[in-house]
């Protein structure tokens, strides 16, 4: 046997492994869906994370949960009481919110359930004197 014939007979074996290797490889696994994370807080457990001194009112508009909120300026700063809310939104699986100003000097949050359930929550002002 020559050594070109050799060689080509060694070339074409090594690219028919290299086929076999690549054929027979699994594909990679498929990434995981994202969906929520665990069941979505109940409405007692979220009051209860949420609360600035006082129990929230619970309140339904439309398919919306509301619920409202009176904050003391002696217990809570509107800052102290914007992050508070923030870290308790985040900790309840509620990641997807906004904030917006309220015209009474309060705030509004915008947020949804894991499940996707809409929810908002109302921080209204009384008197600091």
């Amino acid at each position: 046997m020559k050594a070109s014939a050799f060689l080509a007979l060694l070339i074409s074996v090594a690219i028919a492994g290299g086929l076999v290797i690549v054929a027979v490889k699994s594909p990679p696994p498929r990434p995981a869906e994202a969906g929520p994370q665990g069941e979505p807080p109940d409405i007692e457990t979220l009051c209860g994370r949420v609360a600035l001194g006082g129990m929230p009112r619970v309140q339904v508009r439309g398919d919306t949960t509301v619920l409202v909120m009176d904050l003391d300026g002696r217990l809570f700063s509107m800052t102290q009481a914007n992050l508070y809310l923030t870290r308790a939104l985040r900790s309840s699986g509620c990641p997807r919110f906004s904030t917006a100003a309220r015209p009474d000097g309060g705030l509004s949050f915008l947020a949804a359930y894991p499940d996707g359930r809409p929810l908002r929550l109302e921080l209204k002002p009384t008197s600091s004197e």
